[in-house]
């Protein structure tokens, strides 16, 4: 059971999610790669959108969780930006995060985990 795949989280920080809900987000972040961490065949980037689309790390980027904890609770505030551009973000991840470039793998499956209040501004 060597479970093997590819992980982006793909987070709304746009101001129509409130701050406790991000907060309560990053935490959820933090709980799913505490727990997969064990699996040593898992990579995880983070991409965040709102008016602009931000990749916070690549799939390449860290090597232990404590570094990824420390990137999710060191992301920069947005600020007010109502946009969510959550199109924008799916392609960020398709082009970006999911390429050799920045640590996909070809011979793994892909998973994306969106986290948004569900109002896009895009398509």
């Amino acid at each position: 059971n060597n479970l093997q795949a590819d992980i982006a989280f793909l987070l709304d920080v746009s101001s129509t999610v409130d701050d406790d809900d991000i907060d309560e987000d990053e935490d959820l972040l933090k709980y799913l790669v505490n727990n997969l961490w064990h699996r040593p065949d898992l990579r995880f980037s983070l991409t965040t959108f709102s008016r602009y689309v931000k990749l916070e790390f690549a799939l390449d980027t860290f090597n232990t969780p404590h570094a990824i904890y420390s990137a999710i609770d060191n992301m920069e505030d947005p600020g007010d930006q109502p946009h969510t551009q959550t199109a924008a973000g799916l392609k960020l991840v398709r082009e970006q995060v999911f390429t050799k470039a920045n640590g996909d793998r070809d011979d793994v499956p892909n998973i994306l985990l969106l986290i948004t209040d569900g109002a896009s501004d895009n398509k």
